[in-house]
């Protein structure tokens, strides 16, 4: 089955968010407005620390006024970052809700404080393990350039290790990207088990991964030069975007198993079923069209016999969704 190009996820997207980027936006300002409370609770405790420092006559490190800072730094910059990452299932639940027609809300972003709290908490703490022994690695490959008194040296090991550590994240996201999709979207699923989920779902699906996410560099460059300003209409824009690529994974998977047998435990079939044609079946082997018309048995389908008009599927059961020629010939936007 054709998956949907990075021009059609987008167009969706646009269409899912008219009438939306209110709440969406003010989602942006309210992770913009957590962040910048625990900024400027850090620079407080900075120069209360050395304030206090200079009173006690002592801006030696050992000093209990010094000591003190340090600690209430370092705790307040571990909150920040465990806070972000919590909020990062709000975020998809919230794009989820307006991509697929259903109420949403700024209280969609505290979903995981919601719905296994420990689960997405555990993590937080590996997302901000990672940060930490990066960011560890990089500042002990600047001290070790520091050592050999050599410019070149230290700035050959610093972005070689940065352009490693890019390379590595990426081949990361092209395997494991749709994990907290998948989390969100069925919250009892385990950690290892949404990873390798994530991984066959992506099997075929890497370079179109690849390619959507390229196509947003030239806004991201445009958003910058707005001084961040455009960021706040951009993130809804590429979250809904990125929820429509896991949406469209979904689809493909359940039309390949949920129809063909084999995966159909997993992926069942959720699509309307009026939507299937069974003009070219044996009538032997078909039973009537009715009304309401019954589910699929999958072992005793034919899935040669059967066709399946995905490509006009939303991913909504019973809500069709038409592409028009038009939209078809839509080049990429970047």
């Amino acid at each position: 089955m054709r998956g949907r190009t990075s021009a059609e996820l987008k167009q969706l997207a646009k269409r899912a968010l008219l009438g939306k980027y209110g709440t969406a936006v003010g989602a942006v300002l309210v992770n913009y407005a957590v962040m910048i409370g625990i900024g400027l609770a850090l620079y407080f405790f900075l120069i209360v620390g050395v304030l206090a420092a200079a009173l006690s006559g002592s801006a030696s490190v050992s000093s209990a006024p010094v000591i003190a800072v340090i600690i209430v730094v370092v705790a307040l910059f571990f909150a920040m970052m465990i806070i972000e990452y919590m909020l990062m299932p709000g975020y998809v639940n919230l794009y989820f809700n307006i991509c697929r027609g259903r109420s949403y809300a700024l209280g969609d972003l505290l979903f995981a404080f919601k719905h296994a709290p420990g689960k997405f908490f555990v993590i937080s703490l590996i997302m901000v393990g990672v940060v930490v022994v990066t960011s560890g690695i990089s500042f002990g490959l600047s001290m070790l350039g520091w050592g050999f008194h050599n410019f070149w040296l230290q700035m050959a090991m610093e972005w070689g290790f940065i352009l490693v550590l890019y390379v590595l994240m990426f081949l990361f996201y092209l395997n494991f990207g749709q994990t907290l999709f998948i989390l969100v979207d069925n919250p009892q699923k385990g950690i290892m088990e949404a990873l390798q989920e994530s991984c066959r779902m992506m099997n075929g699906n890497r370079g179109r991964y690849f390619r959507l996410i390229l196509s947003f560099i030239g806004w991201m460059f445009m958003a910058y030069l707005s001084m961040g300003l455009a960021i706040l209409w951009l993130m809804p824009y590429m979250g809904c975007t990125f929820a429509y690529f896991y949406l469209d994974l979904r689809r493909m998977q359940q039309a390949e198993y949920g129809v063909a047998g084999d995966g159909g435990r997993e992926y069942p079939v959720q699509e309307n079923l009026s939507q299937i044609s069974l003009t070219q079946a044996n009538p032997s082997q078909a039973n009537p069209v009715q009304e309401n018309p019954p589910q699929v048995n999958p072992p005793q389908a034919n899935p040669s016999q059967l066709s399946v008009n995905t490509d006009r599927m939303n991913y909504e059961e019973g809500q069709p969704e038409i592409f028009s020629p038009e939209d078809r010939r839509t080049e990429e936007d970047n």
